[in-house]
């Protein structure tokens, strides 16, 4: 056969030694190379063909019959481990998807918690198009009008405030942002509401006044903001203000405008979109309202 063995010269002697093929059975006298280098041609056996491949044959189901038990064994090691392998790379794998899409699902349910914690993280939410209200209150029926105080004039915003939550939630503070006609701001004054609460589905109605409002005034917003200074400010409703009262048209700005659609972006150094609501129609009754605590305006 074509099988090669190579042995040290010290396990053949000098006077050579027999030796058979593990693979095919034959055997030979190997001897030592001669002194030349050449090797010495192995002794014939006088085999067949015939014999000589039974004898391999028989080599082989030896070999087979020996490593037989032992290669069944590990064959079914390796596939019983392959097995285990595969499962836990499954169950690895769907536990890593259902852990992504459970935090998926918290992220987009407790939104507003997250938005609460992390204010930033409201402008993503609005990339994808979710609504996001930190503090857990809307605006309705925001109106703004333009009325005469004697000679001075004044700008009055009135509407309402809903809790549309579970929970009992703690009143910010309203902020309104005057702006001129390319939308920057040129005024701004916060105010506190008349209660420190509301409970679920309670409301409580506002009337916020500023006199002498800057006559580059075009339009405004009214956004929620953290008392004591916390910086953060929600969208709420982007308005314009009304002309109301004797000789107040010449309190309004000429051509202004139509209202601000319901997606209008609010106060520039706001955070997040929260809370948005319509301007009353033009014209339209006032809403009842009641004051803000004396004192409770802060303009600058």
């Amino acid at each position: 056969c074509d099988t090669r063995y190579f042995a040290d010269d010290s396990s053949i002697g000098k006077e050579g030694r027999r030796v058979r093929c593990a693979t095919c059975g034959h055997a030979w006298h190997a001897k030592l190379p001669d002194e030349e280098g050449e090797p010495v041609v192995a002794e014939e056996t006088g085999l067949t063909r015939e014999q000589v491949e039974r004898l391999r044959q028989t080599a082989a189901e030896n070999t087979k019959a020996r490593a037989g038990p032992h290669a069944e064994f590990r064959a079914r090691e390796h596939a019983k481990r392959k097995r285990h392998h595969g499962r836990a790379a499954t169950i690895a794998w769907g536990s890593g998807f259902a852990i992504f899409v459970l935090a998926i699902g918290a992220a987009v349910l407790f939104r507003n918690e997250v938005a609460e914690a992390f204010p930033k993280a409201a402008s993503v939410y609005r990339l994808v198009g979710l609504e996001v209200n930190r503090f857990g209150l809307t605006f309705e029926n925001v109106e703004a009008r333009r009325t005469f105080d004697g000679t001075t004039p004044v700008l009055t915003v009135t509407g309402s405030v809903v809790n549309g939550s579970a929970d009992r939630l703690a009143t910010p503070q309203l902020r309104v942002v005057l702006k001129d006609e390319a939308g920057n701001a040129v005024q701004t004054w916060t105010d506190n509401f008349s209660v420190p609460s509301l409970g679920p589905s309670e409301r409580t109605e506002f009337a916020s006044r500023f006199e002498a409002p800057p006559v580059e005034t075009y339009r405004l917003s009214v956004t929620f903001v953290r008392p004591e200074g916390e910086g953060q400010v929600g969208e709420g409703a982007n308005i314009e203000a009304k002309t109301d009262g004797p000789g107040a048209e010449g309190a309004a700005k000429p051509g202004a405008a139509p209202a601000a659609p319901d997606d209008a972006p609010g106060w520039s150094g706001g955070d997040g979109a929260d809370e948005h609501a319509e301007a009353a129609p033009v014209g339209g009754p006032a809403p009842a309202v009641a004051k803000p605590a004396a004192g409770g305006a802060d303009h600058h």
